[in-house]
């Protein structure tokens, strides 16, 4: 899936993203802390000034961001059948209301069939993409986000891919998830017609 949400806010957050973009890339893989392994692939700046290189701390924090909302929306669900509240402290409050509210069942994992054993990702990937204004300071990141995981469960093994983007923004004095584009589809024991796919979106706010 595209970085649908970011191209979106990119002409009310960058009068002049539409002219004289310039890229500055990275392709060095890099480990995310996480028990599913997210792995960040590539980070690109698309400037609408001058090239400027992705800064290190704002991918940090953004990397950072999507390991803890794998964690706790996915991966603590599968584990224990309810998500870990506290991953909407990387939400912005718009964004937090619809995750856990009309988006959940997209959004977290809550309610699916609890593991039995050790989730196995085949791909959890994050790209991160950041844009910049004309001065070339970094505005909003829009992180692409890959999940494909299987899990054993009572009765067989399920099967869950997630695809979509988050994107990040400056709130309360850090970056926060502020919109999201987010698909997702479960196969396996005890997954409702309801429940095998879904998608959700929310736009940014901040």
């Amino acid at each position: 899936m595209a970085t649908v949400v970011a191209v979106a806010m990119c002409a009310s957050a960058l009068a002049a993203c539409s002219g004289g973009s310039s890229k500055a890339r990275s392709s060095k893989a890099a480990p995310i802390n996480s028990s599913v392994a997210l792995q960040l692939t590539t980070t690109n700046v698309e400037s609408a000034g001058p090239a400027v290189a992705f800064p290190a701390d704002v991918r940090d924090q953004a990397a950072q961001v999507v390991n803890s909302y794998v964690e706790g929306a996915v991966v603590t669900a599968l584990r224990t059948g309810t998500s870990d509240p506290r991953f909407t402290q990387v939400f912005t409050p718009d964004a937090a209301a619809k995750a856990t509210g009309p988006d959940r069942a997209v959004v977290t994992d809550d309610g699916v069939e609890k593991t039995t054993g050790s989730i196995d990702p085949s791909k959890a990937t994050v790209a991160l993409t950041a844009l910049a204004d004309t001065a070339g300071h970094v505005v909003l990141v829009s992180a692409a986000l890959t999940l494909e995981l299987r899990a054993p469960v009572a009765g067989g093994t399920l099967h869950l891919t997630r695809l979509g983007d988050l994107v990040l923004a400056p709130s309360g004095g850090a970056w926060r998830v502020a919109g999201y584009d987010l698909a997702v589809t479960r196969d396996g024991p005890g997954v409702t017609a309801a429940a095998a796919s879904g998608r959700a979106h929310e736009g940014p706010t901040a």
